[in-house]
């Protein structure tokens, strides 16, 4: 009951903020047709939606006309209007709604509907619930502008990258829904009221530059590693969360320029020491400036340690020791479903970093410790905050920003301007994707030449051509054009001239559906102030 009275409630508040306190059908009279006209007749595709929609208009019988339907500037039919229909029958196809063209309020709460295509074309509406329906795709609302109050609570769409378009939202619910990136949402900057809870979400820092303005919310970001709960050990130089005897987990991190810590392999790092389920400590170093990790245990005085290549998975170890560490991996985890056993450590870290603080590891060592710092990174980088809002971390030695992915494989993207400062690898822009079919993906772009270098590597053997823009040309091949295409080939299937035709657009295709824009419009973001 207490649920139910909070929906209403928040409802209620919906439909204040947007003004919609009219009844449930608001009509304006309409000229008769003359004898020789044949009004247009409102079809429905559901017949529950029809019972409903005529309970609402007060038309029990006769035919709906477009031009009633165009009358209508508020809907409610939600489940609350349950005695116009058979007990407990949801809608399920929306179909005819699009002659309704003049709505402004519309309620669908408790419904079955997956496809909201005829709402694309209500483009007046300023208050739209669509609570709990499992709406599996939410295109159809990219062009209502209009929209201030949006409720997808329990939302089942893939892709929210449509919601970025509704920058006059001022309440948005996407409580218990499907949404896990919040990118989309970073410029909806009129939004007062926001609610993420119960959606997989693990990094809400893309939304550090609205959070300020959201009046309620149900989440926190924590802009330093102060306030995600960090001490400062000056004796070791690092900051400092939990304790693993007490907590079960400890993590502590070291910069540069906090000095020196006690351990030298604790220099640059994240480190994590974390109880297992069978009582043994997996001790994790992660190295975010060269992305590698070294994995330790202890079982009963037998030592394991050995390094990972985040990049493309390599290991560093004594061959000899394989076999003995995966029996001690094996020991400690039990069987898992890792074609490598010896890398089933990676997720475990990456995953307890993120439930723990809600950032990636790479994130997380990004943070200044405390405000201070803060207000210091922003002096020294301001040219970071826009990228932040991405999920970008800042490099500043390098002057360049960089988005890191760990699944389902490693890519990495890394944008420098000019302006930022002096980028000693010289590039603009850098795409790394360690799998295509097997190969490791390297493109580079360097503005000054117009030019893209495309590369390839696996086991040793590399190869690259150099693609300029102006004359839309291709060439240069190396070591030589029948390397190219036969790596190129094999890594995106294709023979001949297609050779040159699939890793440019693969790229494009890769930050499109990442951040919902173009490569172009990435590397022009405007600058922070």
């Amino acid at each position: 009951m207490k649920k139910s009275l909070c929906f209403v409630l928040a409802l209620w508040l919906t439909l204040s903020l947007v003004g919609c306190v009219a009844p449930a059908v608001t009509s304006i009279p309409s000229p008769l047709p003359s004898a020789a006209e044949t009004p247009a007749i409102v079809v429905f595709a559901d017949p529950v939606l029809e019972a409903m929609v005529r309970g609402v208009m007060g038309k029990s019988e006769g035919k709906i006309t477009v031009a009633e339907a165009e009358a209508v500037t508020s809907l409610n039919l939600s489940t609350e209007w349950q005695r116009y229909i058979l007990k407990e029958t949801p809608i399920k196809d929306i179909g005819g709604l699009e002659y309704f063209k003049n709505l402004e309020s519309f309620d669908l709460s408790f419904h079955a509907v997956t496809d909201i295509t005829p709402l694309a074309g209500l483009k007046k509406l300023t208050s739209l619930s669509l609570s709990n329906n499992p709406v599996a795709d939410i295109s159809p609302l990219a062009g209502l502008t209009n929209l201030k109050a949006l409720i997808l609570t329990g939302c089942k769409a893939q892709d929210y990258a449509p919601l970025a378009k509704l920058t006059s939202l001022e309440l948005l619910m996407l409580d218990n829904s499907t949404i896990a990136d919040v990118s989309p949402l970073a410029s909806l900057t009129k939004l007062k009221h926001l609610y993420l809870t119960g959606s997989p979400i693990n990094n809400y820092f893309p939304l550090s530059d609205i959070y300020q303005n959201l009046e309620q919310k149900d989440f926190t970001i924590a802009f330093t590693l102060e306030e995600l709960g960090f001490t400062m050990n000056d004796a070791n130089n690092q900051a400092s969360y939990g304790d693993v005897q007490r907590d079960g987990l400890s993590v502590n991190i070291n910069h540069s320029e906090w000095g020196a810590p006690q351990s030298e392999d604790m220099t640059k790092c994240v480190r994590m020491d974390l109880m297992l389920d069978r009582g043994y400590t997996l001790v994790t170093l992660y190295y975010p400036e060269i992305s590698a990790y070294c994995f330790q245990m202890n079982i009963n005085g037998e030592q394991m340690n050995y390094i990972c290549n985040a990049a493309d998975g390599t290991l560093v170890l004594d061959p000899n020791n394989r076999e003995r560490f995966e029996r001690m991996i094996t020991e400690a985890l039990g069987e898992t479903d890792a074609e490598d056993i010896l890398l089933s450590p990676i997720p475990i870290f990456n995953d307890t970093i993120q439930m723990t603080f809600g950032v990636t590891a790479d994130a997380l060592y990004a943070l200044p410790f405390d405000q201070t710092a803060a207000q210091s990174e922003q002096t020294t980088a301001p040219y970071a905050l826009p990228y932040k809002q991405l999920g970008f971390t800042a490099d500043t030695a390098k002057a360049v920003c960089i988005y890191e992915r760990q699944e389902p494989h490693y890519m990495r993207i890394a944008i420098h301007r000019p302006e930022w400062g002096e980028n000693p690898d010289g590039f603009n822009i850098m795409f790394h994707d360690a799998d295509i079919n097997g190969y490791n993906l390297v493109i580079m772009y360097f503005a000054d030449d117009g030019r893209y270098n495309v590369r390839l590597d696996k086991d040793g053997v590399d190869c690259s051509y150099d693609y300029y823009i102006a004359p839309d040309q291709y060439g240069w091949e190396y070591p030589d054009i029948a390397t190219v295409i036969r790596m190129f080939g094999d890594a995106f299937d294709t023979q001949g001239k297609e050779t040159y035709l699939k890793a440019l657009p693969y790229l494009k295709q890769v930050v499109q559906e990442r951040f919902d824009m173009s490569i172009d419009e990435l590397y022009a973001l405007p600058m922070g102030e």
